[in-house]
């Protein structure tokens, strides 16, 4: 599961349905999950301190009783490149983003469409439902 970078509100947001669904899905088989997070290739110590906090946030969120749990700051210059590359390294990618003008594109646009062209592995994008009127005045209005 990989966790972008900015506020997030983790019990109303994407990265909660990714979890709520990777919670089901680890329920009936074997596995291990690693949260990652990326940050700039030249972050701070602020940076990857807060990094290590939203990683440590989003594993609270996992419900697995195997403790078979990691995490990885990412160090990349692009979102897409830092998650196609982490993704080698695992058989499913899941993107749980956050409601965020900029994570637009992640749910839209040009970031999923690299990372499942990059990624030799699979890639699920987790989009919570909002409802029509609300989707569309988000469009609109940003």
């Amino acid at each position: 599961m990989i966790s972008l970078p900015g506020k997030q509100d983790f019990l109303n947001g994407q990265v909660f349905l990714a979890a709520t669904m990777l919670n089901a899905i680890a329920a009936d088989h074997e596995m291990s999950i690693a949260a990652g997070h990326i940050v700039s290739e030249h972050a701070t110590e602020e940076q990857l301190r807060e990094a290590e906090d939203h990683l440590d946030n989003t594993l609270s969120l996992l419900d697995l009783n195997s403790g078979k749990l990691g995490k990885k700051i990412i160090e990349s210059r692009s979102v897409a490149g830092g998650i196609a590359r982490a993704g080698r390294e695992y058989d499913l990618v899941v993107i749980g983003a956050a409601k965020e003008p900029f994570l637009r594109k992640v749910l839209f646009g040009e970031i999923p469409e690299k990372v499942a062209h990059y990624s030799p592995s699979a890639v699920m994008v987790v989009k919570k439902y909002e409802g029509a009127v609300k989707s569309i005045l988000k469009r609109i209005f940003g």
